[in-house]
């Protein structure tokens, strides 16, 4: 057993629950203030005993480091300027706060910082953006890494489409395709985490929201409605939804494209045999944790002061909590409180505007759970 294991720890069967009862993350979400666009906290380590009883288990995904120290690596791909929409104004404030979050993770982050650096990527079009995946993907050295990290950021449109500064579209099937196990082997069976800040559509989540709802306190300043925008794309600007005669063309087999389509199938799975047991397939969708702004056809905020709500609520929770509570827990609380500061800004605006849900989507194989164990082992 590992040195950091305490022996007279018991393994539990289920990763422990702790309180989340800290307040901090609210400071970042209070868009009436202007002294807390950077998002400074401290990192906390995983010391929890029953926690790190956990590290050397199957119940877990292993965390180790390389020898450079870095557990993983992260891809940042933000799209500010557009040229046939407008600019993101205040994404600034994401892009800076996500990179100082996974410095202080101890990731490797891709493509660097440095905007005159030949391999650094931003405001790209959908070609320039598969291309910085594909060129991620083939790195050899993911072997030695224990998970991979992916943010995109830009304008969205509905069935999960990104927009991107030309107008040319990505869908998120198509990144998770890049990233499977079959064309991403290095990362088989590990976590893969995508950030996906876009809109998922151009309504609003109004709910049941009255004007008489609203705060009409006049003594709230500090922000106006022109301080808020959406990440959304105009329904006509996305190249997926303007192609819907080619689209419906394809969907119609004929009744012999079908019966081959089945043999085909069934040739795939007559290859498998009972020496390969369920449990060392690994499904394409498998070891994703996705965590999306809102819900299929919504839009979602944009303070051009501070930055995405999303973001906003994202990072404070990881800082707080990762040291003791899984990637999908974190995602499910991040999802709640986002809820509620998304609520909170018709107050702040006095104005209905509605609400956020986050979309959350993870698929752990072998019912394992996903902890960071920041700075752990010390």
């Amino acid at each position: 057993m590992d040195k950091w294991v305490r022996r007279d720890v018991e393994v539990l069967k289920t990763v422990p629950t702790f309180a989340t009862s800290s307040e901090e993350w609210k400071h970042y979400v209070d868009f009436k203030r202007t002294d807390n666009v950077d998002i400074v906290m401290d990192l906390e380590p995983c010391t929890h005993e029953s926690v790190i009883a956990l590290y050397h288990t199957e119940q877990v995904y292993s965390m180790k480091s390389m020898k450079n120290g870095k557990r993983g690596r992260v891809l940042i791909l933000d799209n500010t300027v557009y040229s046939r929409q407008n600019n993101r104004a205040g994404a600034q404030h994401d892009y800076e706060n996500l990179q100082n979050f996974f410095k202080k993770m101890n990731m490797e982050i891709a493509r660097g910082d440095d905007e005159d650096d030949d391999t650094f990527v931003k405001d790209c079009n959908a070609e320039e953006l598969k291309q910085a995946i594909k060129e991620e993907v083939e790195r050899e050295d993911h072997e030695q890494y224990s998970m991979f990290w992916l943010v995109l950021t830009g304008h969205g449109g509905e069935k999960d489409t990104l927009a991107l500064r030309d107008g040319s579209t990505i869908k998120l099937s198509t990144v998770m395709e890049m990233l499977s196990a079959r064309n991403f082997p290095a990362m088989k069976g590990k976590p893969k985490v995508i950030i996906w800040q876009a809109c998922a559509g151009n309504d609003l989540d109004l709910g049941d929201f009255k004007e008489s709802d609203v705060s009409r306190d006049v003594s709230r300043e500090g922000v106006s409605r022109e301080e808020v925008e959406f990440d959304e794309s105009p329904p006509h600007s996305l190249e997926c939804l303007s192609n819907k005669s080619s689209s419906s063309a394809s969907s119609h087999h004929s009744g012999d494209e079908a019966e081959e389509s089945v043999k085909e199938l069934e040739t795939q799975l007559s290859t498998l045999t009972t020496a390969s047991s369920s449990s060392s397939v690994v499904l394409d969708d498998e070891d994703f944790f996705i965590l999306k702004p809102s819900q299929e056809g919504k839009k979602a905020f944009r303070f051009i002061t501070h930055g995405s709500p999303m973001i906003r609520v994202l990072l404070p929770t990881f800082y707080k909590h990762a040291c003791h509570i899984d990637v999908k827990t974190l995602f499910e609380l991040i999802k709640t409180r986002v809820r509620d500061a998304s609520v909170d800004v018709n107050n702040v605006l006095r104005k209905r505007v509605g609400g956020c849900i986050p979309d959350v989507r993870c698929n752990p194989s072998k019912d394992r759970k996903f902890l960071l164990f920041p700075k752990f082992p010390p």
